[in-house]
């Protein structure tokens, strides 16, 4: 029934939340995001709809650095993700054609993601599905990270927090980026970050992954205390994620805990004097 569920969404909203489009954009109010451009952001409908601060953050950053992002907006679709998660292919299809078109047509030739899942799909999928596709695709922590090493941005203001960082499954194990949200991390004046006992390629799953938290509810709340529980066992003040899901998955159970919870890309821009 879920899954039928988030089919009917998708199929009627192109969301998987069945909100409509003019709530998907209400992040990027007073922001000036064009329509248009080179450098297009993907902000997925995790990120739009239920994590509205990552987008605002990834903004203000890279306006601070001088670089314009454009946004679909309402053309904007669900990446397709769900639908591959339950093996709707047609639906799945459709949506990555028109989110293909509509990107071409906007000039994009570099998609910025915030969103893992995002990621994977524009990085696997797409080309498999249909084809060799005309665009560049980076996680935010990549491009974040380039910025900071080519000096465009720095960190100005100290957090003094003991940190623990969890690898989404889809970034890490899938797509193999472990290092760029580490090096981050690690440039912030005051932060200290520390290890799970199980990190990088053997990092535990928040318990919200596919439809893991839809289909078995109580695993899902199981796996994701236990996560928690590891990054509290293991000294940290702060739990940062950088992804809208495993965020969603973590935010009660790590509240229980006292343990503070933060998007990294809310936790960059904090470090360089940003309010989202």
């Amino acid at each position: 029934k879920a899954l039928d569920e988030i089919d009917s969404n998708i199929a009627a909203y192109k969301n998987p939340y069945g909100f409509g489009q003019k709530k998907r954009i209400e992040w990027a109010e007073g922001l000036d995001v064009p329509t248009k451009g080179e450098l297009l952001y993907f902000p997925g409908c995790a990120t739009a709809y239920d994590r509205p601060e990552i987008a605002q953050s990834l903004v203000k950053v890279l306006k601070k650095a001088g670089i314009e992002l454009a946004y679909l907006g309402e053309e904007e679709w669900c990446c397709g993700i769900p639908e591959l998660w339950n093996g709707n292919l047609p639906l799945a299809r459709l949506l990555m054609e028109e989110n293909g078109k509509r990107m071409e047509a906007a000039g994009a030739k570099t998609i910025l993601t915030s969103c893992p899942d995002c990621y994977n799909v524009f990085h696997k999928h797409y080309p498999q599905l249909l084809g060799k596709q005309p665009f560049r695709v980076f996680h935010i922590t990549e491009f974040l990270l380039n910025l900071l090493k080519e000096g465009r941005i720095e960190f100005q203001e100290e957090i003094k927090r003991r940190v623990t960082y969890h690898d989404p499954c889809r970034l890490g194990r899938e797509a193999g980026i472990f290092e760029p949200p580490r090096e981050i991390l690690k440039r912030i004046p005051g932060i200290e970050l520390i290890e799970m006992r199980r990190n990088r390629k053997h990092s535990w799953c928040c318990g919200g992954g596919g439809v893991v938290n839809l289909v078995y509810p109580k695993l899902s709340i199981k796996i994701a205390k236990d996560r928690v529980q590891e990054a509290v066992d293991a000294g940290a003040e702060m739990l940062i994620t950088c992804c809208p899901l495993c965020y969603r998955q973590f935010y009660n159970r790590a509240w229980e805990r006292e343990l503070e919870l933060m998007e990294l890309m809310v936790l960059a821009a904090t470090g360089m004097g940003i309010d989202y």
